[in-house]
């Protein structure tokens, strides 16, 4: 899937997306639309963890980079970064910069996430999922040399 510009797409958000439904080929009950997070703000302290504001550049989202609940900190920008050990990160830059932010996915449940498909189902996803699997989940298309995601 490429943006326009000819850049490869990262998933089905990214910013100025105008995908539709329709081009998701690989059928939406294969296709990631949201997980969880987790971060500092879940105590109270919402002054200083960036990770799940709604309405910015940098926003709520998360990236398959790593598979869910990864030990790998998030990259944040510096203001942001309150780590803790079920979410740590680093910082990584001081200005919106999209290319250096990376959230994975992180829940309070034991072994694994929830993640929201694009049939609207709900899946518990584990922690073991092969990094693979975790990131063909997340492409809006059938990729050549990819796994067909059926079962995780």
């Amino acid at each position: 899937m490429n943006r326009p510009g000819g850049r490869e797409a990262a998933g089905v958000f990214y910013i100025n997306s105008w995908l539709r439904m329709a081009q998701i080929t690989d059928g939406t009950s294969h296709t990631a639309m949201v997980s969880e997070i987790r971060s500092h703000n879940e105590i109270g302290d919402f002054d200083h963890d960036g990770r799940g504001i709604m309405h910015y550049p940098e926003g709520p989202l998360y990236q398959h980079n790593f598979t869910p609940n990864s030990l790998v900190p998030d990259q944040v920008r510096s203001i942001w970064c309150v780590t803790t050990p079920e979410a740590p990160c680093v910082a990584a830059f001081n200005a919106w910069h999209d290319r250096n932010y990376i959230v994975s996915a992180r829940s309070n449940h034991p072994g694994g996430v929830n993640l929201l498909l694009g049939d609207s189902s709900v899946r518990f996803v584990g922690d073991s999922i092969g990094l693979d699997i975790w990131q063909a989940l997340s492409s809006p298309e059938a990729l050549a040399g990819k796994p067909l995601v059926t079962d995780y």
